[in-house]
């Protein structure tokens, strides 16, 4: 196998190759910062259908941080015993006081639905269902019909008393159980949860270790914990993680329940280079098996359990809200401006960009996290794909950067935490291209990078059969390769349509069919013809054929697109926001206009692909492409602010683990310190008794920041004249910083928006 051309470049192609050339907004004047100078710079939040903003709220810290031995014993246990529903409360090392276990927080309930509560049962009663409701997340709350319960006021309409019944089960996710009394009122209880444990161990009560002999091991109906809100077989849970992407947070989990990768499900991938939350299922599990990998698992965090009957799937989110720090920011002129005044005029133009934004929209392109950071990006290798050059794409695949792999030769050049995965990559991809020594380069080459795992494997025992092992890669990653084909086409097309046209619809464009799609869903929005399939962003592939003859034309097959007719451009009755054009595929519409001859041209000149016959001998490389808005918004409305920093890398933003961890902080040195006062009033009476410097007085004492806190120094720094600095102080501020937060639907990329805001490209660093 010949080897690869050295190519010394690892960052993502500019805006412009990858078809990001157009900008909506306008600004005074446009600004550059650092994206990512660590990873806490870049926070992803899942956003759920009901507009809920998911955190990780409550998990077992396997330690809080700067807190001495027996503190942090003191913080898991008190964890441990809020997780496992434990009646014995846990103390303070050193102290009597008890620490109250942290209560789970119950899903919150949308304003919408307390608003329908409400009307259904007035406004006392509603306020006792949700009180109920709330109690049910409590470890230990008694469940059933002896237990807690709220109740109606008599209610004889029989079709009404049938609506709140359902509605209750639908806005507390069957967590609480309805009946009707004799009077005609609905008495509501906390549904009883079913106990037992995994397996037949001597102590059988749930809460378990997951041993055999301890409560756990094999199977059992009783699988479900009992002080585990929520029914169904999926228990549902929060993943918090930093530095690794979805995939691998979901393998990792799985590799410790033995199960295989894709048992874990989730509605959306989320940035790699990011701190993020998302939910994820799991079917038939504990959450005791999952909240004790959090001592197992390296920067990824499980908490927030409930039952579900139904598992996480693709597109189950209504999108995500970030909170990104931009750090080293500047603009042309600023030398001359004081950092107050670069302060005021940047905040000024950011807020202004972020308002013309909410309210204009900005073109929807597919981010750069699309097209990969290697010099052969996932675009060329699904175009070398459709293009049936498979030995091409397999070179792509085994592509390495000679100088870092020359790194991991280099005893001079240490390796940086951030790339020691990208070094080995290249080293391992360059012993296998030079030597065909498989074996070694297995031996190096980190597991997260499957599709080259697989490749060498397979070429190992069959040196020359290229789609074999194009083949024997996960499915999930071969569709990852063509979509990528696809969303260039498609951006490069987006910018070409507003250079035409701008913001004006024109004949020819492409509008979604609300008709045509009504016709063909079953009155729930789902399609009553076929099984819906979804690509990796948790979009529906429309029109997906998964008939035999999948190039055959089906008249049964809806379409989800139409063209605008002249009368239409000139009446507007269509705004931009209606205006989608298709990633390329054998079953969508190209624009009747100037934009699908560009289809076409461009098409023919990357790769010598026709647009029109985009059927190919291997079933699963023919596309039927999908629709794609071509203008998109914020979800709600956004918000900034710039502040000067002394360091770059200070954090701006808490993520979830911060405030966790700094919750329970606060609370051990609450109780400790609230323990020490109390003991001291009650020596005072012989403090006289005591000489200066006496061990026992000095035992009673409040313990200070810096007991709690050995980060803290206790040396105080001073400058030359003597006067104490404070950490503030330290450096000048200098340094320009912008935070900003918004809300995206699931589809839309935030470095985009991010460009659109700036106006300019982005630099990005290697996250800390």
């Amino acid at each position: 196998m010949s080897r690869s051309q050295n190519q010394n470049q690892r960052s993502p192609p500019d805006d412009a190759a990858i078809g990001i050339t157009e900008r909506v907004s306008s600004s005074e004047f446009s600004w550059s910062g650092t994206l990512r100078r660590r990873f806490t710079d870049f926070l992803v939040n899942e956003i759920q259908r009901d507009g809920t903003v998911l955190h990780l709220k409550n998990f077992t810290p396997v330690e809080v941080t700067h807190l001495k031995r027996g503190q942090k014993e003191a913080v898991k246990e008190q964890a441990i015993t809020s997780a496992s529903g434990d009646s014995n409360v846990a103390t303070a090392a050193g102290s009597e006081t008890p620490i109250e276990p942290v209560v789970p927080e119950a899903p919150a309930v949308s304003e919408d639905d307390k608003a329908a509560l409400t009307e259904l049962l007035g406004p006392e009663a509603a306020e006792s269902f949700l009180n109920l409701y709330s109690s049910s997340f409590i470890p230990n709350t008694l469940a059933g019909r002896k237990g807690p319960s709220a109740s109606s006021p008599t209610i004889n309409d029989k079709a009404l008393r049938s609506k709140i019944h359902q509605e209750v089960r639908r806005i507390f996710n069957s967590a609480l159980d309805t009946t009707t009394n004799n009077d005609g009122a609905i008495v509501a209880t906390i549904m009883p949860k079913k106990g037992g444990s995994r397996g037949g161990g001597n102590n059988g009560a749930s809460g378990g270790i997951g041993r055999r002999g301890d409560g756990g091991g094999g199977r059992s109906s009783n699988f479900r914990q009992i002080d585990c809100p929520g029914t169904g077989d999926y228990l549902h849970f929060n993943v918090y993680k930093m530095n690794r992407d979805t995939m691998e947070a979901a393998a990792q989990i799985a590799k410790q329940l033995n199960l295989k990768p894709q048992m874990i499900q989730y509605a959306g991938t989320k940035d790699r280079r990011a701190v993020t939350v998302q939910r994820c299922s799991v079917r038939r599990r504990k959450p005791h098996e999952l909240d004790r990998l959090n001592s197992r698992l390296y920067d990824i965090c499980i908490g927030d359990f409930s039952y579900n009957p139904e598992p996480a799937h693709l597109g189950m989110l209504a999108g995500n809200e970030f909170t990104i720090a931009l750090k080293g920011c500047s603009f042309s002129n600023d030398a001359q401006l004081s950092t107050a005044d670069k302060v005021s005029r940047l905040d000024l133009n950011i807020n202004a960009a972020l308002a013309h934004m909410h309210e204009n929209g900005w073109i929807n392109y597919f981010g750069h996290q699309r097209f990969g950071t290697f010099a052969i990006g996932t675009h060329d290798i699904g175009r070398m794909i459709l293009s049936g050059d498979i030995k091409a794409a397999i070179d792509g695949l085994l592509w390495y950067d000679d100088a870092l792999a020359n790194r991991l030769d280099s005893s001079d050049c240490p390796i940086e935490r951030s790339i020691k995965d990208e070094v080995m990559r290249s080293w391992a991809c360059r012993i296998f291209r030079q030597t065909a020594n498989a074996e070694e380069a297995l031996r190096r080459l980190p597991r997260r990078y499957g599709a080259e795992t697989t490749i060498i494997r397979h070429l190992s025992q069959n040196p020359t059969d290229y789609m074999g092992a194009i083949l024997r890669i996960t499915r999930g990653l071969r569709t990852m390769y063509l979509h990528a084909y696809q969303s260039y086409v498609w951006n490069h097309a987006a910018s070409k349509r507003w250079v035409l046209y701008g913001n004006k619809v024109v004949a020819g464009d492409l509008v979604y069919d609300a008709s045509a799609q009504q016709s063909k869903t079953d009155g729930n929005g789902t399609s009553a013809n076929r099984e819906v399939e979804l690509d990796q962003d948790g979009e529906e592939v429309l029109n997906a054929s998964r008939d035999t003859n999948i190039g055959d034309e089906d008249d049964d097959q809806s379409l989800y697109a139409r063209l605008v007719t002249p009368e239409e451009a000139a009446n507007n009755t269509f705004s931009i926001f209606d205006v989608v054009l298709p990633t390329p595929g054998f079953d969508t519409l190209l624009p009747a206009n100037e934009i699908g001859d560009f289809y076409r041209s461009f098409m023919k000149q990357y790769g010598g692909i026709d647009p029109d016959n985009m059927v190919r001998p291997q079933r699963e490389f023919s596309l039927a492409g999908r629709y794609r808005r071509v203008m998109t918004k914020f979800l709600a409305p956004p918000s900034g602010f710039v502040k000067a920093c002394a360091d770059e890398m200070e954090q701006l933003a808490p993520t979830d683990l911060d405030l966790i961890k700094e919750k329970l902080k606060q609370k051990i040195a609450n109780e400790t310190t609230a323990t020490a006062e109390a003991t001291t009033v009650d020596m005072d009476s012989s403090a006289d008794t005591k000489n200066e410097g006496d061990p026992l007085e000095s035992k009673k004492r409040p313990r200070s920041s810096s007991d709690l806190d050995p980060s803290i120094e206790k040396k105080v720094k001073v400058d030359e004249s003597g006067k104490a600095v404070t950490p503030e102080a330290e450096g000048e501020k200098n340094s320009i910083a912008a935070v900003v937060k918004f809300q995206l639907a699931k589809s839309a990329y935030a470095t985009v928006a991010l460009r659109e805001l700036m106006g300019v490209p982005l630099a990005v660093t290697e996250g800390v």
